[in-house]
């Protein structure tokens, strides 16, 4: 399925976003410990009032545009979490970038995991929300090793610029395959799921038969 491949190229970049901020902002940019807790301590109101957002605009907007607008915030936010830590900015500031970017790709990811078990059948769907997550890691431990190893061959002052470059291409990616070749799944019945594809099958079968037939 195209979804599956929109999240598991999406994946690669987890690590990117999820792992490295705290690093980032005190061997990259040499903050404070102090300013550290203070920017990290950001992160819980952020990542809550964007949950609450994704809740309305999942159900108003869809589920393809919601994921495609925290895309875009999760790269836009990734650079300027960079940029404010690099300016020393308040670590206020710095610490909404940093939590922007998080909460906005995690809530991405959910959402397309979502769009997931939302086009699978009722009969299966369990099945294959355990192979999709499966999937998924596969894609988040591809990412895992190319930042790994980017980073044995990096000073750690590029660990911020480092994790750009691997995240960002992957989302992009993902979101060109979503917009052209996934449909939207609001409003779907989940218990009809799987019916459609059942009824095509079956004509195909019926009409095989009349031609054999006929033969």
């Amino acid at each position: 399925m195209w979804v599956l491949l929109t999240l598991t190229i999406f994946g690669f970049g987890f690590m990117s976003v999820s792992q490295y901020y705290e690093s980032i902002m005190s061997e990259s940019y040499n903050m404070i410990p102090e300013d550290v807790t203070v920017a990290e301590g950001v992160f819980p109101i952020v990542y809550a009032i964007i949950l609450m957002i994704a809740g309305f605009a999942g159900d108003l907007l869809g589920r393809k545009k919601l994921i495609l607008i925290y895309s875009i915030i999760t790269v836009i936010s990734m650079i300027m979490f960079n940029v404010s830590s690099y300016l020393a900015f308040s670590p206020i500031i710095i610490g909404i970038f940093m939590s922007l970017s998080r909460s906005a790709y995690y809530t991405a990811y959910d959402y397309i995991s979502m769009m997931v078990a939302e086009k699978s059948p009722t009969s299966n769907r369990s099945s294959v929300v355990g192979a999709v997550s499966l999937v998924s890691n596969l894609g988040t431990g591809i990412g895992y090793g190319l930042i790994m190893v980017l980073l044995l061959l990096i000073s750690t002052k590029a660990i911020g610029v480092t994790c750009i470059l691997v995240a960002t291409p992957p989302i992009i990616v993902a979101m060109i395959i979503m917009m052209l070749k996934v449909k939207e799944t609001k409003g779907t019945d989940l218990e009809k799921v799987g019916e459609e594809q059942a009824y095509i099958e079956k004509e195909k079968l019926e009409e095989e038969k009349i031609e054999i037939d006929v033969k």
